[in-house]
């Protein structure tokens, strides 16, 4: 298994498992291995420095730690091979990573050049990293050690010479560092080359209300490299201080997208790096080709929406009917409140002006915590049983709840912004059972307004979108039953059911009153019933009529 310090987090994801174990071990473990010659050496200020040798009879106990400095001459690379002669139950990492000067804390989630998981019975694990071309490098080997209470082990360390820095030079070079990037104009520029000793160092000014898109391809099928930008002036070539960054493997090409919306010049610095394959100690470089294009003012990001700034969950502009003409980027989420009266359900639809995904979440508040979290969507949408996949949530309680809309930013392969519309609607009560497209080429979705106490006001029921001026009436019953195939559509309604009175869909929205009287005379306090729409719907290989959704309503 590898790593780059592009990739920490994979590490930082189980550093906190790792810790556990730690954790749990027994101190008295670790009273029973004895110190090596080295100790102590378990941070970065006590590192012990080794040159190129095999140095043996090495321990570290359980939840130990063991660290070594080792500078490497430039234009060498650095081979670290671990030996475990008897692993037993040892689950432990080791690394390389860079010394970072007074930054470098070699704490287990710091950022690392190179890693491997020690485990399953495994005794041996070599690592690989590259000086800089024209310049010693200090790096770290550290290796953590869990789940045995102590463990014998060797460390080989060999310099060979860095077979990447040989050959002609590419057009920017030199460009190896932070402080000596080379100017990268617009267009697209291939044949390039870039080594873990010499990585390459761009220059970008991004101009005001300028989306900068860089595109790192030219790739080998097997290479992996990274591109990553920071702006001038921040900590260049920290991972904590990316602005903008991807891994791309293999040909396909991918890009990465920096924005400004200041009134003044952006200044970044670009890094294209290769991403070596520990497990074969390969593709310690590459060749590569890169593109710069511009774009002003993309989805209207500068001018912004009617509904801007909403950007934060904080304060969020209420969202009380359809909206058209927004616009979301990946710097520029957007929030919204929604505010669901009681007893009903919520249903919102994105629709992206590009045919983008859009990844949705209702919350009930903004501490950012996963408990807040109504209902989600990633891809596709909770309501299944509607063609048009809205996100929907019912508010059961008997006041009226402030859910955050929250859409996250575009989905997909170099997606940055996209313009878009929210269509937003209520109803009382609870929608189910599933629903076919009709000849509108939607589904029929009914809904409810007014007052659901018998005797007391109307009962307003709509159903749409439906074909226009067709027959059709709404049925009810106390029962339901499993969706089941009926005419066109499904029928969840189980028996009796009880037919109110014939209507027309009119321009496409069949809308009946209950006023208590009648069929819904039927109607009691403390009563659930269920309710849908039939109607006469002519397609081609058809019955000639369909139905829509079901909606449960309760009437206190």
């Amino acid at each position: 298994m590898s790593d780059s310090p592009f990739r920490s987090f994979r590490a930082a994801a189980v550093g906190g498992w790792f810790l556990l174990v730690g954790a749990l071990s027994s101190s008295a473990h670790a009273q029973q291995c004895l110190p090596d010659a080295f100790e102590p050496n378990e941070d970065c200020v006590g590192a012990a420095l080794l040159g190129p040798g095999t140095w043996s009879n090495l321990t570290i106990p359980d939840n130990g730690v063991d660290v070594y400095r080792v500078s490497v001459p430039a234009g060498t690379r650095l081979v670290a091979t671990l030996v475990v002669p008897n692993p037993g139950q040892l689950f432990g990492v080791f690394r390389i990573s860079l010394d970072a000067g007074p930054a470098s804390n070699c704490t287990f989630n710091s950022p690392h050049a190179a890693f491997e998981f020690i485990e399953l019975g495994e005794s041996q694990a070599s690592l690989a990293w590259s000086a800089s071309a024209t310049a010693p490098t200090d790096m770290f080997v550290r290796f953590d050690a869990f789940l045995e209470a102590c463990v014998d082990y060797s460390l080989d360390v060999q310099f060979v010479p860095e077979p990447c820095v040989s050959g002609p030079l590419d057009a920017f070079e030199p460009n190896s560092s932070c402080t000596n990037t080379a100017l990268l104009p617009a267009g697209s520029h291939v044949g390039l080359e870039a080594s873990i000793a010499d990585p390459d160092f761009y220059a970008v000014t991004v101009a005001p209300g300028e989306l900068a898109t860089l595109t790192l391809g030219g790739l080998g099928a097997s290479d992996v490299a990274s591109i990553l930008a920071w702006d001038v002036g921040a900590a260049c070539g920290d991972s904590n201080t990316v602005i903008a960054g991807t891994t791309v493997y293999g040909s396909t090409p991918q890009p990465i997208h920096v924005f400004n919306p200041s009134s003044a010049p952006r200044s970044i610095v670009v890094q294209v790096a290769p991403v070596p394959e520990q497990e074969t100690q390969s593709g310690f470089c590459v060749g590569y080709s890169l593109a710069l294009q511009s774009q002003f003012d993309p989805c209207g990001q500068l001018s912004g929406d009617a509904l801007e700034p909403n950007d934060s969950c904080a304060n969020p502009p209420v969202l009380a009917s359809s909206q058209s003409a927004l616009n979301i980027s990946a710097v520029d989420p957007d929030w919204f409140s929604l505010q669901v009266p009681p007893r009903s359900t919520v249903r919102v639809l994105a629709t992206s002006a590009t045919g983008q995904q859009r990844a949705m979440q209702l919350r009930s508040g903004c501490s950012g915590s996963f408990l807040e979290a109504l209902t989600s969507s990633w891809h596709v949408y909770s309501d299944t049983s509607d063609p048009r996949q809205f996100l929907s949530w019912t508010n059961t309680g008997s006041q009226p709840f402030d859910a955050k809309l929250h859409l996250f930013s575009p989905i997909g392969a170099g997606a940055f912004c996209d313009n878009y519309a929210l269509e937003l609607g209520f109803t009382l009560g609870v929608p189910f059972c599933p629903v076919k497209r009709n000849s509108t080429g939607e589904g029929a979705r009914l809904t409810a307004s007014g007052s659901t106490t018998p005797g007391v006001g109307v009962l307003q029921l709509e159903a749409a979108p439906l074909p226009p001026n067709r027959a059709g009436l709404v049925i009810m019953s106390r029962g339901e039953r499993p969706a089941t195939p009926f005419a066109a559509g499904y029928l969840c309604l189980g028996a009796p059911v009880v037919r109110l009175p014939l209507t027309t869909t009119g321009s496409g929205t069949l809308v009946t009153a209950i006023n208590w009287s009648g069929a819904s005379s039927a109607i009691a306090a403390g009563d659930t019933w269920a309710f849908q729409t039939w109607f006469r719907d002519a397609q081609p290989n058809s019955p000639g009529a369909n139905l829509s959704e079901g909606l449960r309503l309760s009437f206190p």
